[in-house]
């Protein structure tokens, strides 16, 4: 608790702002008990980025691990800054997604129009994504 100073005569009081510290109070709720402290420091690990709507909604339409792979590609797809990328089996593991689940997932998408896939035998496939204009 700081105490002011006291007035004595025409002298102005004086406030030494480096020794002064605010006393935080805890949130109060609308029933008069105190919440719980929301920590102040953030998240530090990694986050999908914003995904388009349009982009996302007919890969969550989907069945199985489409819109694990979705997510996945969207991911990769950010970190490439938007250029086409490998999708390995390292990052579909991050996503829980298997190698041969990933095939038929990438097949969906691919007719739904969200990404072009170039396949090479014995290679991971390359990935671009497909946005809509406007």
């Amino acid at each position: 608790m700081v105490s002011l100073p006291t007035f004595s005569g025409d002298a102005e009081p004086v406030i030494d702002l480096a020794s002064f510290k605010s006393t935080r109070l805890p949130a109060m709720s609308l029933r008069g008990r105190p919440r719980h402290h929301v920590s102040s420091h953030r998240y530090k690990g990694e986050f999908v980025a914003a995904i388009p709507l349009r982009w996302l909604q007919p890969a969550c339409a989907e069945s199985g691990k489409v819109l694990a792979v979705a997510l996945a590609i969207w991911f990769q797809f950010k970190r490439c800054q938007g250029r086409p990328f490998k999708l390995t089996t390292r990052l579909l593991k991050r996503f829980s997604v298997g190698r041969k689940a990933s095939y038929a997932a990438l097949t969906k998408l691919e007719t739904l129009g969200l990404i072009t896939v170039l396949r090479q035998t014995g290679k991971t496939p390359i990935i671009t994504v497909k946005l809509a204009e406007g």
